[in-house]
This record gives structure tokens, C-alpha cells and sequence, in this order.
């Protein structure tokens, strides 16, 4: 990747924005769960509430040891006790113990912040930690990744897999595209391939490009940004 962004080639890998915002040391907030797994974030959120709903009561009642409080009575989660749906201090879907013996531990109202704290831990620090230390000392044989800071992760991502843009226009492809060796600007073949071109749909676009120029997506600037350009030459056949 860091070879590809020296050189000024593109490669289709679309890392999700949050790798960049982690490889850079941006800050993560519970919010970022959403880009990587919706159902966990719906579910986190809904934990959080559950959080609110205790602390609220910790304050009204003006609780001073909140281990003599057995919440799970108190605050329901869709009219049951959260112990109630067995779930354990594991990662969700994966056999793996977010902490010693996290399969044997249940999630009660008591422990919902530890639970939470730690599915934010092991999703974006330890379960990823040596991926993206191994990411940063390769790129690094290039140059400081650090020197990426400036870029957004849209950006970052633009650069060195291309543009999303895929809407083509007839009058930009006239103007980017070169005709040559017996055809013109004026050959109804060329112009008749501007207007198929634009008549694609965008899985269409994609193979496409991967046909003609090896990426499915177009440089930052469209065709205009492409080097060498799309060239169209007349066959002759033999």
C-alpha cells in the first residue's frame, strides 16, 4: 500500500475508514462500531441505555454501594433480566473469552460496563493490535505513515483505491477519451462507444475499467486524471 501511494498507482483494497483512523492513532468512540458491525452497535446502544436507566437510579435513590443493588430486578432489557439470555464475557459470535474465564462469567446489570468496555477493547486495540502493527512496519519501508495525518480516511482511501464517482457524462468522456490511428472525434464509432459507455450500469462500469485499464475504479479526477489516457484505436483486421 505504502509502495502503491509512492509510485502513484491505485489498488482495490477498500479498508474500512475505522483501520485508517486506528493505523493513525485518530480517536474511536463507541460510534465507530457502526462502520464495522451494525447489530453489535444497535446492541451496544441498546446496553448503554440500560447504563443510563441504572445511573439514573443509583441518583435518584441516592444509593451509596451500589454491590448490595441487584439490578438485574430492577432494570429489564425487553421485559426480561439480562442474565436471563445467557449471554457471557465472550465476543459475540466468536468462542473467545474477552477476559480469564469470560465463558463461565455472565453479563448481569452489575457488570454491563466492564462487558461493554471491554468488546470496545478487544475490537479495536487487542483483537487487532498485531495486524495493525504489522500493517504500520510494512508501509513504514516506504515512508512515515505518520506523514498521513493530513488526509482524511476518505481521502486515504480515494488515493490509493481510486474514486467512488462513477456517474460518466458525455461530454467528459468526449473530452478525455483520445481517438486515434483512423478514428476522429467525429467517428460515429467513437461517439456511439461514448454513449454505450454511458448507458452501463455501475457493476458495468467496474468491469469496465478492470477491462481497460486493470482497476475498477477511475484515479481522483476521473478520466481526465488517468496516465497514459483512454485511447480508442481502429482495428484492421488482416
Amino acid at each position: 500500500v505504502g509502495r502503491a501511494i509512492y509510485d502513484d498507482r491505485l489498488l482495490f483494497i477498500p479498508l474500512n475508514k475505522i483501520f485508517w483512523d486506528r493505523v493513525l492513532n485518530r480517536g474511536l468512540f463507541y460510534e465507530s462500531l457502526k462502520y464495522i458491525d451494525i447489530n453489535l452497535y444497535k446492541t451496544i446502544q441498546d446496553f448503554i441505555g440500560l447504563i443510563k436507566q441504572k445511573n439514573e437510579y443509583i441518583k435518584n435513590n441516592k444509593i451509596q454501594n451500589i454491590n448490595e443493588i441487584n439490578f438485574d430486578e430492577i432494570i429489564l432489557y425487553n421485559k426480561c433480566k439480562l442474565s436471563e439470555l445467557d449471554i457471557y464475557f465472550t465476543f459475540p459470535g466468536y468462542d473467545i473469552n474477552l477476559k480469564p474465564d469470560g465463558d463461565n462469567i455472565l453479563l448481569t446489570m452489575n457488570n454491563i460496563e466492564e462487558y461493554i468496555n471491554l468488546i470496545y477493547d478487544f475490537i479495536f486495540f487487542k483483537g487487532v493490535n498485531p495486524l495493525i502493527n504489522s500493517f504500520k512496519e510494512g508501509f513504514n519501508t516506504n515512508f512515515d505513515i505518520n506523514k498521513m495525518q493530513c488526509f482524511t480516511s476518505q481521502e486515504i482511501e480515494e488515493n490509493i483505491c481510486g474514486s467512488k464517482e462513477i456517474k460518466w457524462e458525455v461530454n467528459n468522456l468526449y473530452e478525455n477519451l483520445n481517438p486515434e490511428h483512423g478514428y476522429t472525434k467525429q467517428s460515429k464509432i467513437f461517439n456511439d462507444l461514448i454513449k454505450f459507455m454511458c448507458n452501463l450500469n455501475d457493476a458495468q462500469k467496474k468491469k469496465f475499467l478492470i477491462f481497460s485499464t486493470g482497476c475498477s475504479r477511475l484515479p481522483i479526477g476521473g478520466f481526465k486524471s488517468l496516465s497514459p489516457k483512454l485511447t480508442v484505436v481502429k482495428k484492421y483486421c488482416e
